[in-house]
């Protein structure tokens, strides 16, 4: 079995290395972000099954939820990273799956454009996720000293 480029592929080796590279740090963003976003729904379904015994650990609770809502948020849309909507995790998802398909759609050199919109959506995902990480300390550690104040 002999492999050859395509001879209608006129992109240099260079050019489609760079591609790859691009294509995979998009792929490792999103799966960064789909851990998360699994994380976010799997927390917010447990906030929905719980029984609050009282009005502090209800509104608690409400608050936390609210904060899980607007970091998940949802694909609906026109715009990315420039309002709060646009930097949840799920248009952050959305963001970066167009743009590995634009990347991916062609065997070229990716445009100049393309790895700077990657970078301003790897620096908005980074600091979702660093949110994330501050929600999982003191939000669960706070609904979790209610679940045991219940008790």
């Amino acid at each position: 079995l002999v492999v050859k480029m395509d001879p209608r592929v006129k992109t240099s080796i260079d050019g489609l290395r760079q591609q790859f590279e691009l294509e995979s740090k998009i792929v490792e963003a999103i799966d960064l972000d789909v851990k998360a976003l699994q994380e976010v729904r799997k927390l917010r379904q447990q906030l929905k099954s719980s029984k609050d015994q009282d009005r502090e650990s209800a509104t608690a609770r409400a608050a936390l939820e609210q904060t899980l809502a607007e970091l998940e948020g949802k694909e609906e849309g026109l715009t990315f990273l420039n309002t709060p909507e646009g930097r949840s995790l799920t248009r952050l998802n959305v963001a970066l799956n167009t743009l590995l398909s634009a990347v991916d759609g062609a065997d070229a050199t990716p445009t100049p454009a393309q790895p700077a919109m990657f970078d301003d959506i790897n620096r908005v995902l980074k600091q979702q996720l660093g949110r994330w990480e501050q929600i999982k300390i003191k939000g669960v550690a706070a609904a979790k000293a209610m679940d045991e104040k219940a008790e």
